[in-house]
C-alpha cells in the first residue's frame, strides 16, 4: 500500500505548509496513507542555538491545525533529541521513514533538508538514498505568488501586524490557556477583565497593545478586547499579562476555566496615562472600536481550533 510522508516542524501550519500537505494527500490519492512526520521541540531549542524562536504553534495546537486545515489523519511526533539531531539524512530515512514507518514515497518541500548536514547536500543525494531502501522522493512545488515562512510571520506579530501575520497563516493566531485571578482592578473600574496564564511558556506573545479578539469557551466565541502589556497606569507589573474585557454583557464567569484568544486586529499600543480616570476613558473608547470591527469579522466556531 501507498505510504506518503513529507518531514518538518511546520511551526504556524501556515498557508506554505497547507499547500505542501494539499501536495501530500494530492500524491497519496485514493486508497493510499498520508503521513506527516514532524517533532515536539523546535530543532533550534533542541540544539542549544541562541535565542530559539518562539512557538507560533504548540505540538497540540499545530496536530489539530493539520487535521482540520489540511485532512492529514496520520501525524506521528518525534521526540526531537541529540541521537536523532546527530543523525545524517540518509540514516533518518533508513530507520525512520523505511524500517519504522514503512514509507514507499516522500515529499520534501521545495526549500527543506533534513537530517545532519552535509555540504552540498540536495534532494538529488535523498532520491539515491531512496532509491536503495525503495522509497521515491518527491520534489514539492513552492506557493505560487509570495514566498511564506514561520520567522516572516513571526515578524510581523512583534511588530503588531497581526491581520497581516493572520492573512500569511491561513487561520486566526490565538493563545490558549487558564484564566487565572488578578488583581481585580478591572473590575473595580467597571471593566472586568479576564487573565490569562498561557498554557505553554515557549508560545509566542503579541507585541504590547490592544487588540480585538474573540475568546472561545465551552464551544461558544465571545467578541472581546484584549490588552496585552505591564498596564504601567495602575500596577506596573514586571510580567506580561494578557487581559481580555468580553464586550457580550451575558457572559459566564471565566475564572479558572480554560479559553482560547484568537487576535484578529491592533487597535493601538499600550500607553501609560496619566490617572485611572483617562484610563477608563481610553478603555470604554477600544470597546467601542471593537465592537465596530467585529461587524465586519466573520469569525465562526468552524474557524477555531
Amino acid at each position: 500500500m501507498k505510504r506518503v510522508a513529507t518531514i518538518g516542524f511546520f511551526d504556524g501550519v501556515h498557508r506554505g505548509h497547507q499547500y505542501l500537505l494539499q501536495q501530500l494527500r494530492e500524491v497519496t490519492g485514493e486508497g493510499g496513507t498520508s503521513i506527516v512526520l514532524t517533532f515536539a521541540k523546535h530543532p533550534q531549542r533542541v540544539l542549544g542555538r541562541k535565542d530559539p524562536p518562539p512557538l507560533l504553534t504548540t505540538a497540540d495546537e499545530k496536530t489539530r491545525l493539520m487535521k482540520s486545515l489540511c485532512h492529514i489523519e496520520h501525524i506521528e511526533v518525534l521526540d526531537f533529541d541529540q541521537r536523532m539531531a546527530g543523525l545524517t539524512a540518509e540514516d533518518f530515512m533508513n530507520h525512520y521513514l523505511h524500517s519504522t514507518f514503512g514509507i514507499t514515497h516522500l515529499l520534501v518541500g521545495y526549500d527543506h533538508h533534513f537530517g545532519r548536514p552535509r555540504w552540498g547536500e540536495s534532494i538529488e543525494n535523498y532520491r539515491e538514498y531512496g532509491k536503495e531502501i525503495g522509497i521515491e522522493v518527491i520534489a514539492a512545488k513552492q506557493l505560487p505568488e509570495i514566498k511564506i515562512s514561520s520567522s516572516r510571520i513571526r515578524k510581523l506579530i512583534v511588530a503588531g501586524e497581526i491581520a497581516e501575520a493572520n492573512n500569511l497563516l491561513g487561520h486566526t493566531f490565538m493563545l490558549e490557556g487558564k484564566v487565572v485571578k488578578g488583581q481585580g482592578l478591572g473590575k473595580k473600574l467597571g471593566i472586568p477583565t479576564a487573565n490569562l496564564s498561557v498554557n505553554d511558556p515557549q508560545k509566542m506573545i503579541p507585541s504590547h497593545g490592544v487588540y480585538v479578539t474573540t475568546v472561545k469557551f465551552d464551544g461558544k466565541l465571545y467578541p472581546a478586547v484584549t490588552n496585552i502589556g505591564h498596564c504601567p497606569t495602575l500596577k506596573k507589573a514586571e510580567k506580561i499579562s494578557v487581559e481580555s474585557h468580553l464586550l457580550d454583557e451575558n457572559f459566564p464567569s471565566l475564572y479558572d476555566k480554560e479559553v482560547e484568544v484568537y487576535f484578529h486586529k491592533r487597535i493601538r499600543d499600550e500607553k501609560d496615562f496619566d490617572n485611572a480616570e483617562a484610563l477608563l476613558e481610553q478603555i470604554h473608547a477600544d470597546a467601542e472600536i471593537a465592537k465596530e470591527q467585529h461587524r465586519e469579522i466573520h469569525f465562526s466556531p468552524e474557524d477555531a481550533l
